[in-house]
Formats: C-alpha cells, sequence, structure tokens
C-alpha cells in the first residue's frame, strides 16, 4: 500500500474543503506546537519510555487542543500487532528511486507487511517527511535518502528504539542495518572499461556529495584513473543535480572548460547520463565516437535501443529484499549484530562506451532490474 506525495500547503486549493471543515492535526503539527521532535510526540503518545513526564503532558495537552488522533494502526502498534513499515526515497520522478520502491514494497508484501511511502524533496526538511511516517504509526522504517546533515534526525530514531535499515546511501555508517553495493569498487570498474578501450581523457559529472553514494562513486572514479596511471583534476569534475536537467548543465560546464572536449564522462547516475548525452547532441557531438557517456544504476531506459547506456546496474529487487529481511530481523533480535549487505552490481556495457561488438537490441530477460 503507497500514500502518494503529500502536496505543499500554498498548493492545496482552498475550495477542497467544506465551510467550516477542520483540518486535520497531524504529528508534525503537535511536534512544531510543542517544540520537540515527531520521535518524541511518537513516544508520549504511545506510551513508550524516553520521554519526561512533564514532556508527556505538555504533549497530550497540545494533542488534545489540536484535536490529533492517533489512528487505528497506532492502536495496533501499542498491540504489537503492526504491519506496516515506512519507506523514505528521494524524488520519486527519477525511475531508480520509483523502482527501488516497487523492489521494497513487492519484499514487504511477501511478509505480509503494507508500506507507506514518503518523498524527502530536495531542499525540504527531512523531518517532516519522517514525521508523516510516524504519523502512521510504522513498525520500522527503510530509508534511502539520508545525508550527513541527518546524523541528529538519525540519532532520535534510535534513541528511541525505532528500527531503521539505511539503503543505498548512509547518514552515518556502522549505526544502523545498512544494504546497498560497493559503489567505488563498480565505479574503478567503469573507469577500468573506459581505459581499456584506449580512453585517456575522462571528466565526471557526479550528484550532491552530501550523498555518501555518489561520494563514494567518485572516489572509485578517481582510484580508477590512479590504477591505470592518470590523474583526475579537480577542475575535471562537475557537481550537479543527479536529473537529467543536472547532467545537461554539466556536460554544458565541461565543453566549456574543455574546448578540445574529453574523450569520455562518467557520471553518478543514469539520469544525469542522458541529459550529458541530449547537451552533447545538442552540440552537434556524437555519442560514442566523439565522447564516450557511461551512467550508473541501470534504470529501464538504459537499455533503450535508442539509448544503449554503458552502465552499472545495481539490483533494486534483491535491495529491497534485503532491506526488509534486515528490518524484519532486526524487529525480532533488537541486539543482533548489525547487518552491512553489500550485493554484487554488474557493469552493463553498451553502445554509449564506444564498444564495438554492442548490439543493439531489445531488453532481454538478462536486463531485468534485479
Amino acid at each position: 500500500m503507497t500514500t502518494p506525495k503529500r502536496p505543499q500547503r500554498q498548493q492545496l486549493p482552498t475550495e477542497a474543503a467544506e465551510p467550516g471543515a477542520r483540518t486535520r492535526a497531524r504529528m508534525v503539527d503537535v511536534a512544531k506546537a510543542t517544540g520537540v521532535s515527531t520521535v518524541s510526540v511518537s513516544n508520549a503518545l504511545s506510551g513508550a519510555p524516553g520521554v519526561s513526564q512533564e514532556t508527556r503532558a505538555r504533549i497530550l495537552e497540545a494533542a488534545a487542543a489540536l484535536g490529533f488522533r492517533p489512528n487505528q494502526i497506532a492502536s495496533s502498534l501499542r498491540r504489537g500487532q503492526s504491519k506496516v513499515f515506512g519507506l523514505m526515497v528521494p524524488d520519486v520522478s527519477n525511475p531508480f528511486s520509483s523502482e527501488l520502491a516497487a523492489g521494497v514494497l513487492r519484499a514487504a508484501a511477501a511478509h505480509d507487511f503494507a508500506v507507506f511511502v514518503s518523498q524527502s524533496n530536495p531542499g525540504e526538511p527531512r523531518g517532516e517527511s519522517l514525521g508523516f511516517l510516524l504519523d502512521h504509526q510504522v513498525a520500522g522504517l527503510v530509508i534511502s535518502s539520508l545525508a550527513e546533515a541527518d546524523r541528529s534526525l538519525l540519532g532520535q530514531l534510535l534513541e528511541h528504539e525505532i528500527p531503521v535499515v539505511q539503503l543505498i546511501r548512509q547518514a552515518s555508517d556502522g549505526v544502523t542495518d545498512f544494504a546497498g553495493i560497493d559503489d567505488a569498487a563498480a565505479a574503478r570498474e567503469v573507469v577500468g572499461h573506459l581505459v581499456g578501450l584506449g580512453h585517456r581523457n575522462i571528466t565526471v559529472a557526479i550528484g550532491p556529495l552530501s550523498s555518501t553514494a555518489q561520494r563514494d562513486r567518485l572516489l572509485g572514479f578517481r582510484e580508477g584513473l590512479r590504477d591505470a596511471g592518470l590523474d583526475l583534476a579537480d577542475d575535471c569534475v562537475v557537481v550537479g543535480e543527479l536529473t537529467r536537467e543536472g547532467g545537461y548543465l554539466a556536460a554544458e560546464s565541461i565543453c566549456e572548460r574543455f574546448p578540445g572536449l574529453p574523450d569520455a564522462v562518467v557520471c553518478g547516475n543514469d539520469m544525469m547520463a542522458i541529459g550529458v548525452i541530449d547537451a552533447l547532441i545538442d552540440r552537434g557531438l556524437r555519442v560514442p565516437e566523439d565522447v564516450a557517456v557511461t551512467g550508473f544504476d541501470d534504470v529501464s531506459l538504459a537499455s533503450s535501443r535508442l539509448v544503449g547506456l554503458t552502465t552499472v546496474r545495481v539490483p533494486r529487487r534483491r535491495l529491497g529484499a534485503a532491506a526488509i529481511g534486515a528490518l524484519i530481523s532486526r524487529i525480532e533480535n533488537p541486539s543482533s549484530p548489525l547487518q552491512t549487505l553489500l550485493l554484487p552490481h554488474t557493469l552493463m556495457v553498451r553502445r554509449t562506451c564506444g564498444n564495438s561488438t554492442w548490439q543493439s537490441s531489445r531488453r532481454s530477460s538478462n536486463d531485468s532490474p534485479g
């Protein structure tokens, strides 16, 4: 079960509510009114430890004043019967995020769990998205959108003993279970393949380095070049958004910095790579004849006959299953050792790297998202 993205308040049409109707108070409203976190509100309302009597009384008073009513899921959780997980992902318009969410939902359903999905929009406080999930009193959380700046938020969840599995990237390592891939090793493999094809002048279009996954990929690109006796100068790295537009702007910057053009551009994800390809074509350049391009993730569009993107396949389905399995294990055995689950990646060699043996073909069974 998924819940659509909640609109921004200013986008809510005023005519949607009947005259005199009252907007339902949320847990985040109680948190704002009392100056505490949504985690503290959740614990105060459910009777869980970790909240002082004074704070609990203040929260209960504010909840009553606002008309906040915990839902039926909260009641089932207090009886130890909650069968709902929360999933927090970044921009769901990115195909990788939606495909990753589908893997988590499929795995949860196999264990008879429903999943509420919350999107953390770029630039918005993560606490707002987290509050939406805590409103539904989820039994545990799978989070794939945390950055290092969110360490305190993660610490609050752990302090209140809310089971958490970090997926793909981490706000802090060694504090929760984690499921992902070895991003640095995969990036080294990409560069090694390009060097093997004769490419030497390689530049990087990478996503925000607040993401540990992007930072590890950049590290792997550097190490791969170093292993080949090549250097990656700082001005050969362009940081942008992990979107098609971000890739387009990165390619524009690369072309302006290097009039002679690089041999190849390696990208932090597939959507950036597609944006890079768009920008190169708009400049009258050919991919891969003039500039080779690689991506990362292997979204469904990557294997299109029109794109043929060389990329790293991240096994979304298996990662979803691994994350849900780790979360259930954590709930059943709270004191068990933390798990770091690194699943195997696959280098998908296609047209855009300049591989002459690649044959354009439709997606086959071997091209499933894993």
